[in-house]
């Protein structure tokens, strides 16, 4: 008596290939998922930077008024300005015709899940007659 053996794969076959194709799956969501999630973050970096270095740019065209300035950008980020005077250690600074301006920009991020983004600058302009 002879058995003949039909062609294809057995059930026990099929399933351990099922399971290697979505283990396979799997990683590869987790890979592309974590870097559409690192893309996003990056994303959301450089407009924190972008809008910072505008805000900057600003304060530097224009003599900076002392005090804090808030607002909240497009994204939904807020930042906060504060300009301090910057005073320097010269005794005789009646006559200097230059005054800086310690400028500090925070930008926070939405939900606040990562730690602010902090510039720091001075600000030096001629003082107004």
């Amino acid at each position: 008596m002879s058995v003949e053996r039909e062609n294809g794969f057995t059930l026990l076959e099929v399933l351990v290939a099922l399971a290697i194709l979505i283990a396979g799956l799997a990683a590869f969501y987790e890979a592309f998922g974590g870097g559409l999630l690192a893309g996003a973050a990056a994303e959301r970096e450089r407009n924190a930077v972008e809008a910072a270095e505008n805000l900057v740019a600003e304060i530097g065209r224009s003599f900076p008024e002392e005090g804090v300035k808030t607002g909240e950008l497009p994204d939904g980020q807020h930042w906060m300005l504060r300009v301090e005077a910057f005073d320097p250690a010269e005794p005789d600074r009646s006559t200097s015709p230059v005054v800086g301006h310690i400028v500090t920009l925070e930008v926070s991020p939405k939900y606040g899940k990562r730690p602010p983004l902090r510039v720091q600058t001075l600000v030096i302009g001629v003082k107004p007659q």
